[in-house]
């Protein structure tokens, strides 16, 4: 079943194996399809209390053993079962045992006090991966109430529910009475609620950008009119462009300036595309606080860094589009992290000069003398402590499992020549960096590898 804008949950029953509700976004309402999960008055903080006030039926009945799917979905009026007992499971499903629930790009508002217990339970498990600011959302890449970690922290009550639960790309959302508290950004977001009760835009999240919204959103909730700078979280809800040249006199000419920790979640079935255009600094990191974190996001048009960037590289290459030179900071304290997105390289040949280097390191990391020394400047200058390579099943593509340097971190993102939905544009000639070669003379994209030199990394 496909959602548009929203829908009430009272009393609904599916006898099937397998039932699947997915929302589809409605750009008028600016936020993902609302799912009311009942008609009882406000969520209440004590989990017991809510269970017994929906003892007299459950709001979604599905036969025991099946499976259910919710996507792109917010849901309303959640109270969620203790995360010990069964993480992420909302109690006014009432679902039965032997269940498998599986949230994906999910959205759930939930009370404060709730979403700091989450936030606390996720602490102890070791492999949980989540952003939160302890106040107003967390968000979560995945968990698993069937991982052995998951069950570890949980201790003895884990599994009590019986229902496996399964939550991909989740965020828990704690509405503030007010959308925008600080005077002069309030035109950021509408001053209250909408209609179903939803506050799509704080001074802390976003609920749905989209192209035609996420250059202001960025501006207005990086001022430095904002007295707090506390993490933000954007969820794209469409393919963007961060590209000057498509925003035209638009752009800011300082560039878009980044003084917070800034997260953008796009979906996890399917990346989202950001289009950086073939050009690079337009993302500015200004101050100690400032960092960028993308889940799911496909990043296209890279292209090589500049005389700007050269600048900043701090011992790296503005040869290599891979190092996300749309992004500018100095290149010697992590400030980008990637989690499960995608890289849109110009030529094949910048894939292979990483699989090469990673390959290398690997084997320095075995003890081969000779790597450890052609991969010195790796550990020392780059300070590369992972560099974990993977062959995709896409055509040409590969997958960077794990890359831990010390001007980024960079986790299952795969690395392609195809674009993804940005058109692919041309690789800029930059004359001050490298020489033009005639394209009767120029090499083939893959060729034999016969010594480093013939590859660029630091």
């Amino acid at each position: 079943m496909q959602l548009l804008n929203s829908l009430n949950l009272l009393q609904w029953s599916f006898p099937g194996a397998a039932v699947a509700f997915s929302g589809s976004y409605n750009d008028s309402v600016g936020r993902p399809a609302v799912v009311e999960l009942s008609s009882l008055e406000a969520a209440v903080d004590d989990a017991s209390a809510a269970a017994a006030r929906v003892a007299d039926g459950p709001v979604l009945a599905v036969a025991p053993g099946s499976s259910l799917l919710l996507r792109d979905l917010l849901l309303a009026n959640v109270t969620l079962a203790s995360p010990e007992v069964a993480a992420f499971l909302p109690l006014a499903l009432q679902l039965p045992s032997a269940m498998h629930l599986k949230l994906q790009d999910v959205q759930m508002l939930v009370s404060k006090q709730q979403l700091q217990q989450y936030a606390a339970f996720l602490q102890q498990v070791p492999s949980a991966v989540f952003v939160t600011d302890r106040t107003t959302f967390l968000y979560v890449r995945s968990f698993s109430s069937s991982a052995p970690a998951a069950a570890a922290a949980a201790g003895a009550a884990a599994g009590a529910a019986g229902t496996v639960v399964d939550a991909v790309s989740v965020t828990l959302l704690a509405q503030p009475a007010e959308s925008i508290k600080t005077e002069g950004v309030a035109e950021a977001a509408a001053a209250a609620a909408d209609a179903a009760g939803v506050v799509s835009t704080t001074d802390s999240y976003v609920l749905a950008a989209t192209n035609s919204t996420l250059l202001q959103l960025l501006q207005q909730l990086n001022s430095e009119q904002l007295s707090e700078s506390g993490p933000l979280l954007i969820h794209l809800a469409a393919n963007v462009s961060l590209a000057p040249r498509f925003w035209g006199s638009i752009w800011p000419p300082e560039g878009v300036v980044v003084r917070r920790p800034v997260v953008f979640v796009g979906r996890s079935w399917q990346p989202t595309s950001m289009d950086l255009g073939m050009q690079v600094g337009q993302v500015v990191l200004e101050g100690a606080s400032a960092n960028v974190t993308l889940f799911s996001v496909a990043l296209e048009n890279l292209a090589y860094g500049d005389e700007a960037s050269a600048a900043l590289a701090d011992g790296t290459s503005i040869l290599l589009p891979s190092q996300l030179w749309a992004f500018q900071y100095r290149r010697a304290r992590q400030q980008l992290v990637l989690w499960d997105c995608t890289l849109g390289l110009p030529a094949q040949q910048f894939i292979d000069a990483l699989v090469y280097w990673a390959s290398a390191f690997a084997s320095a990391q075995q003890g081969q003398s000779y790597w450890r020394t052609q991969t010195v400047f790796m550990r020392q200058s780059l300070h590369v402590t992972q560099f974990e390579i993977s062959i995709s099943p896409l055509p040409g593509a590969h997958v960077v499992d794990a890359l831990a340097m010390k001007d980024r971190l960079i986790f299952n993102t795969t690395l392609t020549t195809q674009p993804v939905a940005a058109a692919a544009l041309p690789l800029p000639f930059n004359s001050s960096i490298h020489q033009h070669v005639a394209t009767s003379q120029a090499p083939p994209a893959v060729a034999p590898i016969y010594n480093v030199e013939e590859l660029a990394l630091s």
